[in-house]
């Protein structure tokens, strides 16, 4: 069976990097719908504008599918960090709790 292990605040920083990411998606896209949106239907029309527009509709519709995703992969690494956390805090909480007697020869503990 293979190991691997986890650096918890890696897990923060890579889900804080994937909010960034899409921060950045949204503005390109924004942006990229702001020049589509002043050409189709004003300055260019006909048949092609018109099978632009639908296409243009149909990448748009995926590009909100790609952003609900990386939203999603975030949302989950930084419910794995949240997870990973209370977990090192419990394991720590307890380690410090804890007794461990030794037996002293003749059977007494220490």
């Amino acid at each position: 069976m293979g190991q691997f292990s986890v650096s918890t605040p890696a897990l923060g920083y890579s889900a804080s990097a994937m909010i960034g990411a899409v921060s950045q998606f949204d503005g390109h896209v924004s942006q990229i719908s702001g020049v589509v949106t002043s050409i189709v239907g004003a300055s260019w029309s006909g048949d092609a504008a018109e099978a632009f527009a639908e296409s243009w509709a149909e990448w748009q519709t995926n590009a909100g599918l790609v952003r609900d995703a990386l939203t999603d992969i975030a949302a989950r690494v930084q419910g794995a960090e949240t997870g990973y956390t209370m977990t090192e805090m419990q394991v720590t909480a307890a380690s410090r709790s804890s007794t461990v007697g030794t037996r002293r020869q003749g059977g007494g503990t220490a």
